[in-house]
């Protein structure tokens, strides 16, 4: 068993709003890459590099600084990462629920992020299996993974229900049945068994 230890590099202030991402959605997806744990310090003076703290075995800390080092080279936004312990899976979403996955300005798309620890990407291109189809692809860690692929098909089967709330009754459901992420329906506790519930103008 490798011994977990802790390292500390700079990023330069171009690059690191990149390492960080939206919301700090990069970070997690670095993270689950490289299965080290990535902290960012932004309490320096202005101009000054940011530090970044590497938490991990050697092999996972070597990895990280690697995907850190493509991301702050000139063409490293758009650089394709290697997955490393990450896994990737593509889901098909019926493009009538699409917008209720990204949410208003993105905010649902935000918090299925943040609940998950997964990134999620929705492809605007029409890349489905059909029209009618949207394909969303999500990385992380197996754990994340499953999580946020159930989080999704679980809004996918409940189209008439508010998002965030629908988020929230599928949370609660797990916690309390201790089933593990990836299972899927039936949820006996929820209405219907969690398919198709009404919304909330709907429940009398």
């Amino acid at each position: 068993m490798e011994a977990t230890i802790e390292e500390k590099g700079e990023v330069s202030t171009l690059y690191v709003g990149r390492v960080i991402g939206k919301g700090g959605e990069m970070i997690r997806d670095l993270q689950a890459r490289s299965g080290c744990r990535i902290d960012v310090d932004q309490n320096v003076p202005d101009g000054a590099p940011r530090i970044i703290t590497y938490r991990g075995t050697r092999s996972t800390i070597d990895f990280a600084k690697h995907l850190v080092q493509i991301l702050c080279s000139e063409g490293g936004k758009e650089a394709e990462l290697p997955l490393g312990k990450a896994i990737r899976k593509q889901i098909q979403v019926p493009g009538t629920v699409i917008g209720k996955i990204i949410g208003r300005g993105g905010e649902m798309i935000r918090e299925l992020q943040s609940k998950s620890a997964a990134k999620i990407q929705v492809d605007h291109t029409g890349g489905g299996v059909d029209a009618s189809h949207r394909q969303v692809t999500v990385t992380g860690t197996e754990q994340s993974v499953l999580k946020a692929e159930e989080m999704i098909l679980f809004l996918c089967a409940n189209p008439a229900m508010d998002a965030m709330q629908a988020i929230g009754m599928l949370i609660r459901e797990k916690t309390q049945s201790g089933a593990p992420w990836g299972t899927g329906p039936p949820y006996p506790n929820l209405p219907n068994q969690g398919q198709g519930m009404p919304g909330a103008n709907e429940m009398g």
